[in-house]
């Protein structure tokens, strides 16, 4: 028969000499409990540690033996201090920001307003589907960091593309201290090399990033993320099973071949939003480019061949398709493409380095350079003439 456990959640107990908060305890067949416990005196704060009864000498610290001293210290100090100290370590329960702000970053107004939205759930779930180069890795952060403050952080898993992995890594660990460790094909052979091979190599780091590559193989990872229980779940986007670039290019031939078409036959399929109605592909015609690129690159905004034009979108949007690619090139132009996201102090170093004439972005974008501009006192976009807008309404200043 198995004894009750001796320690419910939640109480402090004193083990060699030091205070720790029990998270749970387990009862054990040949007798006593596994204390999972978590530091609460100086030296081992926010430290997890499992003791067993029958091993350590264990004391509980019971509210009703608390002992009383008087303070005479000037105007209280050492209790108001003690207060104060309390009142800092307390997981706050609104909805404000306390910590992602203060991370390493020049932050824009609306990156920390995801992360407010969020908190206002009792179980945050968020898409933050802010445009391309708008800091929605710093969005991300701010959110984490919130929630790690708040206790709820604890076990966090992110999920993206190969290509976006070092990325996303470096990000919130040199902006918010926030580690996460690789686990990709090899990382994962090296923790079950270390561990028995009935353990979940996924319980062995509490924060992980992994790439959408690595969890295809269903057969073999597939069954440790079912069992295994994260805190926070962040999927970067592009995260669709879709074979990479590099895939697809070691199939295909080097040598290309002009296909036998005409100006009204099929060319390439965008996607709609679905803002003003039902999400559906629009069929876009050969003759579409043409008609595009001449009537507005050349004759409404007035591309010419000597541009170097440079689009915060990326291809795969609408407005970064033209802007990007076929303009340019149907001018005679120059295109500069970021792989990289877009944020402030990357499309300056681009303004500097390659000398962009003409700009396309988004309003909100435009927003981060100006702040961002305001705050290191940038004066200059280079060579840039012109700058053009779409995406949403652009206020007047």
């Amino acid at each position: 028969m198995i004894d009750a456990p001796p320690f419910a959640p939640g109480a402090r107990v004193v083990i060699r000499d030091e205070e720790w908060l029990v998270r749970s305890t387990l009862p054990i067949h040949t007798g006593g409990a596994a204390l999972r416990v978590v530091g609460i005196s100086e030296l081992v704060r926010n430290h997890e540690a499992v003791f067993l009864t029958q091993l350590e000498q264990i004391e509980e610290l019971r509210p009703d033996e608390t002992k009383l001293v008087a303070d005479d210290s000037p105007q209280y100090r050492r209790t108001r201090l003690y207060l104060e100290s309390l009142l800092r370590r307390t997981p706050p329960t609104d909805d404000k920001v306390y910590l992602g702000h203060q991370a390493a970053i020049n932050y824009a107004p609306y990156q920390i307003e995801p992360a407010s939205l969020a908190l206002q759930a009792l179980r945050p779930r968020i898409l933050i589907a802010d445009g391309v180069g708008l800091g929605k890795t710093i969005e991300a952060g701010v959110l984490l960091s919130e929630l790690i403050k708040r206790g709820r952080g604890e076990r966090i898993l992110v999920v993206a593309v190969r290509s976006m992995l070092a990325q996303f890594q470096q990000e919130l660990w040199a902006r918010f201290a926030i580690p996460l460790v690789r686990l990709d094909s090899v990382g994962l052979q090296r923790v079950r090399a270390k561990i028995p091979s009935s353990k979940n190599p996924f319980y062995y780091y509490n924060r992980a990033i992994i790439s959408v590559d690595t969890l295809k193989n269903d057969a073999q990872y597939r069954h440790y993320l079912e069992q295994c229980h994260w805190d926070v779940i962040v999927i970067d986007d592009d995260v669709d099973g879709c074979a990479s670039m590099e895939e697809i290019q070691r199939t295909c031939s080097p040598s290309l071949h002009a296909a036998d078409t005409s100006q009204s036959d099929m060319a390439f399929w965008l996607y709609s939003s679905g803002t003003t109605a039902v999400p559906k592909g629009v069929i876009h015609r050969h003759r579409d480019m043409i008609v595009a690129a001449d009537q507005y690159a050349k004759q409404t905004i007035g591309l010419r061949e000597t541009d170097v034009s440079f689009s915060v979108a990326k291809l795969f949007f609408a407005y970064g398709l033209g802007n990007g690619l076929y303009f340019p090139l149907r001018c005679g132009g120059t295109t500069v493409l970021l792989p990289d996201a877009a944020l402030p102090e990357t499309v300056f170093e681009i303004f500097d380095r390659h000398q962009p004439t003409v700009f396309y972005s988004v309003p909100t974008s435009y927003a981060g350079l100006l702040h961002t501009a305001e705050k290191t006192g940038r004066t200059s976009l280079g060579r840039v003439r012109m700058c053009v807008s779409a995406g949403e309404t652009l206020p007047a200043c």
